[in-house]
């Protein structure tokens, strides 16, 4: 009966890393599309104020996928 509580436990810790591993990706894709919409806005305009503005909310997406990442 443990042998088999240890199967489960163990299966159960598996699917758990498997999920918390396909969230972190998705995030991170989120992350990495919000930073490229940022960097074309940033691209498109001359504006020094909306530069700087993007430049700042980029740097928190970039912050924000390197804690993802660990």
């Amino acid at each position: 009966q443990i042998a088999e509580l240890d199967t489960k436990i163990q299966e159960a810790l598996t699917k758990q890393a498997g999920l918390e591993t396909s969230l972190k990706l998705s995030d991170i894709k989120l992350l990495e599309n919000q930073i490229d919409e940022k960097v074309e806005l940033l691209n498109k305009t001359t504006d020094i104020s909306k530069i700087a503005e993007y430049k700042k909310q980029i740097m928190n997406l970039v912050t924000k996928k390197a804690k993802i990442s660990g």
